[in-house]
């Protein structure tokens, strides 16, 4: 498996596709307070004026700030997905692994980018599944065939 640039952002539809929607809600909310915000001052500030000349002005000023927005909305969903996909590639492989495991297939370790978030978690995978391949270990964890040295240090959460 080569482990060198991600050919693919989208590696997880459910969990990726959830991210992208709430960054574009958390867009146009934001978007939406801040046009009731500029009508609101523009009512408060200004003279008396008919409702619809207080939404044209606030158009107006209002109008650069979401198009410059909408522009760009598009680059932050790219870089949603960039970095969602290095914590959603490494829980991907160790799914993968963790499932041949548990079906008895013979599983490779998990290899994970440079980049990529939970290393620990891909060490952690590789020595349960080294652990259940040594059949001389099961049900003699406290044997010595298998030092605590080697064993990942524990993470506080």
């Amino acid at each position: 498996m080569s482990l060198s640039r991600r050919n693919q952002l989208l590696t997880d539809e459910f969990v990726q596709g959830e991210l992208l929607f709430r960054a574009i809600t958390y867009w146009f909310f934001c978007l939406l307070v801040v046009s009731l915000l500029v009508v609101g001052w523009s009512m408060v500030s200004g003279p008396p004026r008919p409702f619809f000349v207080i939404i044209q002005d606030s158009l107006v000023h209002v109008g650069p700030a979401v198009f410059g927005s909408i522009v760009l909305l598009p680059l932050v969903l790219m870089d949603v997905l960039r970095v969602s996909s290095r914590f959603v590639g490494p829980i991907q492989r160790v799914r993968n692994v963790l499932r041949k495991a548990a079906a008895g297939e013979p599983t490779p370790t998990v290899a994970l980018r440079k980049d990529d978030f939970w290393q620990d978690l891909a060490l952690y995978a590789n020595q349960v599944v080294a652990k259940s391949a040594m059949p001389e270990l099961k049900g003699h964890e406290e044997d010595a065939n298998f030092p605590n040295s080697q064993l990942a240090p524990d993470v506080e959460v």
